[in-house]
């Protein structure tokens, strides 16, 4: 088992559908895991050309401790650019 799946069972069982860990950084105290949004199709426009037009800022987020040690999970959220308006769009 690697480390993916390990933490995988940690997490909300179904956050591994929209994310994906990148990474991970641990010490004596805390643990952070570095998750990355899977590129999609928004849904609210699949009819419209849409691009991937790189990341929100990152949110960190303190979780449940983990075996005694902090646990934050840095998140990184995709932006896509609507062709037909130029607007932006994001999921919460």
């Amino acid at each position: 088992m690697d480390y993916k799946e390990l933490f995988g069972l940690v997490l909300p069982s179904n956050s591994l559908d929209y994310f994906e860990i990148i990474s991970y950084e641990m010490n004596e105290f805390r643990i952070d895991l570095y998750l990355e949004e899977k590129p999609y199709q928004p849904e609210d426009y699949s009819s419209d050309e849409v691009y991937q037009h790189g990341f929100c800022r990152t949110a960190m987020i303190q979780d449940f401790p983990f075996r005694d040690k902090s646990m934050f999970l840095n998140i990184k959220r995709r932006r896509f650019l609507i062709k037909a308006t130029g607007k932006t769009y994001n999921r919460d």
